[in-house]
Parts: C-alpha cells; structure tokens; sequence
C-alpha cells in the first residue's frame, strides 16, 4: 500500500508541475494564440485590374477581388481595416466573418456613384413628403429609374441624394426628401454605384456578413465597433437567392449609398445585430421574396446563430426605400424569432403586382419599451388587393404585441390602408394619415387590435369603407357624426379611434 501511495503521489505531482508549466486557458486566450489578430489600422485596395497575389496595400499594387481583400485581414480585428474598391464589376460571393473586438471595425469603400441618365433641369419640385421631382422635357419609361438614386449636380441642394421608389414620363418620385430642397434651377443626374459585386448561383448571398462582434456600441470617433459599406451594389440573379446577408453580433453594420438588388430573391436579410441604413436600396422580386427581412430566416449561405435568436436588436432606417416581390411577399418583413426595436425617418415602400402580404408585414414580437416608430413612412402598393401596413392580421401571424408609432403615414394604391388583427397589436399614428387610391377599406381592425389616428385625409379614389371594426363597417360619414370619432365592438374589445 505504502509503494501505490508512494507512485500515486508522484502522479499527482507530474501532473501539479505540468498544469504550473501550462496553465488551462480561456476561449479568447485560445483565440489569440491559434489565430492572428490586428496590430495597427491599415488601408487596402481592390480592382478589377489587380491580383490576388499582390499585398493589396496600395492602388498600384490592388487585390482583383474583395473576397481576396477581405483573406489580407486577421481573423481578429483590432483596428480599422478600410478596403478601397475601385469601379467595375466583380463576380463573386464574398464572406466577411471573423471576430471584431474593442477598437477594430471595418470600412468598405466604392468610388463616387456614376450616372446613368443624361443630366436635367427641375422644371417643378415638390420636396414634401412623398416627394415628386419633374422634367418637363422627358420621356422616361414608367418606374425605370425605380431603385437607383436622384442627385443634384449643381444648383440650390447641390450634393443631395435621395433614393427613387418610382417615375412616370416626366415625373420622379423619390419618397424621401433631400436636407435641402432643389428648385427649378437645380441641375440633376440618376445614378448608381459604380462599384458592382454580382453573382448568379442559386440559392446563395451575394455578400454574406458573419462576424461576431464584441463591441456592443459603434464609436463616432475611432470608427470602431462598425462595419460601414459606402457605395457600392451587391446584384444577385440566382434563383431563391439573397443580395445581402448580414448577422453582425454587436458590431453595428451600416449600409449607406449601397444597393442590394437580387432580381430572383430577396434584397436583404438580417439576422442580428444594430442595423443602420441611409440613402440605402434593398430590392426582392419573385415570388414570397421580400425587400427586407429583420429577424431570423433561413438561407442558403448560413442560418443565423442561434444564440442570438429571439434577442432584442435595434434598426435605424432612414432615407432609404425597399421593394417587395410577389405572392406572399413584402417590401420589409419583421420575421418572428427577434424581437427589435425599429426606428425611421423618411422611408418609402412598394410591393410589386401580385403581392397579398402587407407591404410593412409585422410578425414578429416587437418590444413594447421601443416598437416601431417612425417620421415618415410612405408604402405603396402596385397590387389592389395588399394592405400597406399590415400588423399581427396575417394567417401566420406569431401573435406577439406590436407597437406601432409614426408621426405622418402616407399609403398609396392597397386593397386596404392600415390592417391590425391581434389583440396584441396597437397602432397609433400621432399626426395625419394620408390614404390615395384605396381600393376597399381604408382602416381594417379585427380581434382586438387598437388603431389610434389623427385626421385621416382620402385622396384619389375613395374606398368603400373607410372603417372596418370585425363585422361593423363605417363610411366616413357615419364617422362624422361620432364626437369623438371613437367606435368599439365591445365582443371582440377592438378600438378605432379617429381623432
């Protein structure tokens, strides 16, 4: 007994020492020993002209891809990495992934948009909310500038850019308003970004963002805790595709002067992550293909982490618009399975011919102390028979509560203005709604749901009921005779009240 204590002892000895020469480590201690990480902000450079194979540390010696740009960096990044893309059109599928910490982030930059009209002079302006920009002189094809961008070249407003949602002949609708309005001598191009990443797999993302971030808030100063994309589109011609496919952690994604246009699939996806855009196009087509999708959805590039399924996330969407495709489709869709928090300011909507689903499709289980707010939110439908805010009242509507706020609501061209059909569902819009051209109900609330409104103003064809509480239907006129106009269906606990 006294020999097996005596070599147990030595065991337990060996082992004392081997765990005093080689510690136990943590998972970031693992990180920084098995992967490189950042050591100082660096600057790279892509062109179609370039190779691979070069360091990609200047424009004389460029990288050919961003794919190739984006394999120069370390897995954990410290600090600023800028990639610089020069014009042209790249095929491929670039992946960021890898880690940002504290004090790293990531910058892609494209060259100035370029033009792809001939220049113009304003002959009416109309910078209100939506706002419509006309050239007397032209013969443009009906909503063929839809999704690129309005610039004022020279003139009052000069600088100015604002997304188009869509054209006649001689008129240009862009929804959002330019800072500083142009007038009739301003001079204007429609532009795009000049910098083309394009891909055409199935059912794939032409750009596909997975980094875990570490850095909970984007710093305004260093740039860190972001990954900001500044001019350039992300085309996808795949079927059941995605342009971009973005689940950021806590790194901040910004999307400004950029496209993601996938012409058989959806525009963007995002998992995850503070999200913020500006003067920014997301744009779906085909069938149950949506402009934007905030929440959890599958794709074919990668599920979102599960671990961050079903936290609360911020949206930031300004000065932007999107477009939605068809069948069950919407131009922006809060997926269930995230619960967010979204803000905008001066957002336009569309959904093509054919689409049934809401043009804003809520259902998911947005955050009572946050909700959706918005300035204004402008939704236009090409198909009668969709609503264009649709809140919790479709068949697969998660139930979860969903509170709306927005200060001027402008719906044009749907079946049915606003629809909220959960019990869960409030909506309230604290300034005036403005409904043109609907076809059947101007305000639908059903199972419960609480609609709030200021002066509703119908324009252009006037819908058959202008309220639909379940099973009661009012006309305008029997809602004027109601001081406050306040009807309730005491069964089903359902309020509209029209101030």
């Amino acid at each position: 007994m006294k020999k097996v204590s005596a070599i147990a002892l030595m065991i337990i000895s060996i082992l004392m020492m081997g765990q005093a020469v080689a510690p136990l480590l943590t998972r970031s201690e693992v990180v920084m020993q098995v992967d490189t990480f950042s050591t100082a902000n660096a600057s790279l450079y892509v062109a179609t002209t370039g190779s691979n194979a070069n360091d990609c540390a200047s424009a004389l010696t460029p990288c050919a891809t961003l794919t190739g740009a984006i394999a120069k960096m370390p897995w954990v990044k410290r600090h600023i990495f800028t990639i610089n893309v020069a014009a042209g059109t790249y095929t491929e599928n670039p992946v960021i992934d890898g880690i940002i910490e504290n004090g790293g982030g990531i910058d892609i930059v494209g060259p100035t948009m370029s033009a792809v009209s001939d220049a113009g002079v304003f002959t009416a302006v109309s910078n209100t909310a939506p706002a419509t920009f006309t050239d007397s002189t032209k013969t443009f094809t009906t909503d063929q500038w839809a999704g690129s961008f309005l610039v004022v070249t020279a003139g009052t407003g000069s600088g100015g850019i604002a997304p188009i949602i869509a054209n006649t002949a001689t008129v240009i609708t862009t929804g959002p308003t330019f800072t500083t309005g142009p007038d009739t001598a301003s001079t204007y191009e429609i532009r795009r970004p000049a910098a083309i990443i394009t891909s055409s797999t199935a059912a794939s993302s032409t750009l596909f963002v997975k980094v875990a971030g570490v850095s909970p808030f984007y710093n305004s100063t260093t740039g860190a805790g972001r990954i900001r994309i500044t001019g350039l589109g992300f085309e996808n011609s795949g079927a059941q595709s995605v342009a971009c496919r973005t689940e950021t952690g806590g790194t901040q994604i910004d999307l400004v002067n950029t496209r993601c246009w996938c012409s058989n699939g959806t525009g963007q996806i995002h998992g995850g992550g503070p999200l913020r855009t500006n003067e920014f196009i997301a744009y779906g087509a085909g069938t149950v293909r949506n402009g934007l999708v905030l929440g959890s959805s599958a794709s074919a590039s990668g599920s979102p982490a599960s671990s961050w399924s079903n936290l609360p996330w911020g949206a930031s969407l300004n000065r932007s618009n999107f477009f939605g495709g068809a069948g069950v489709a919407s131009a922006i869709l809060l997926q269930a399975g995230g619960k967010w928090t979204v803000g905008t300011r001066g957002i336009a909507l569309r959904a093509t011919a054919g689409s049934s689903a809401g043009v804003l499709d809520v259902r998911a289980n947005i955050e009572t102390t946050g909700g959706i707010s918005a300035s204004t939110l402008m939704i236009y439908c090409d198909a009668t028979t969709a609503p264009g805010l649709n809140l919790g009242s479709s068949a697969t509507s998660t139930g979860g509560t969903s509170v709306f706020a927005v200060s001027s609501l402008y719906v044009s061209g749907c079946g049915i203005g606003i629809s909220a059909g959960n019990p869960r569902v409030v909506m309230n819009v604290v300034g005036n709604t403005t409904l043109n051209n609907i076809l059947t109900t101007g305000v639908s609330a059903l199972n419960g749901a609480f609609v709030r409104t200021g002066t509703i103003t119908l324009t252009g064809t006037t819908p058959t009921n202008e309220v639909l509480i379940d099973a009661l239907t009012l006309t305008a006129a029997q809602l004027d005779a109601n001081v406050p106009k306040i009807s309730t269906n005491p069964t089903f606990g359902t309020t509209v009240s029209i101030q």
